[in-house]
């Protein structure tokens, strides 16, 4: 499992001082940054293998409010992944201190070729990483993007 904790801050605030939807993706998507990179898939070394890992859509499933200035545990689960790695989907649950469910978002996500933008498998280390991280309840089994 892969977990760090994070801050809302003022700056991810809408109206009413609630935290804004793009605010808990940021946050998300900063957790994967961190995980790909700790594995050793940072910006520069998907760059050079000629790779890039794409989010082709987010859910967000909301439990609970979360406040400005909260620090939320976040936590990194595969959610699912196809037999190739082409295509997987990364959960990250957001919780409150007291381990309440504060909110979820699935991540699905393709592998591409970054000159032609055609679907690619990942490097096999890369899917060695994966069974670092615990299995999201409901994981699902995804078909193949690569013809």
């Amino acid at each position: 499992m892969f977990e760090k904790d994070v801050r809302m801050n003022v700056g991810d605030a809408g109206y009413f001082l609630r935290v804004r939807r793009g605010a808990c993706l940021d946050k998300a998507h900063l957790l994967r940054l961190n995980w790909f990179s700790e594995e050793g898939f940072d910006k520069n070394q998907l760059a050079a293998l000629g790779l890039e890992a794409r989010v082709i859509a987010d859910h967000i499933e909301y439990f609970d409010e979360v406040a400005v200035l909260e620090t939320l545990k976040a936590a990194l689960e595969l959610g699912g992944l196809s037999e190739d790695g082409s295509q997987l989907i990364l959960v990250t649950d957001f919780r409150h201190q007291d381990e309440r469910p504060a909110l979820r978002i699935h991540s699905r996500i393709d592998w591409l070729d970054r000159q032609t933008g055609s679907p690619v498998q990942p490097p096999a280390r890369f899917l060695e990483s994966l069974t670092k991280l615990s299995l999201a309840e409901g994981f699902q089994n995804l078909p193949s993007r690569v013809a």
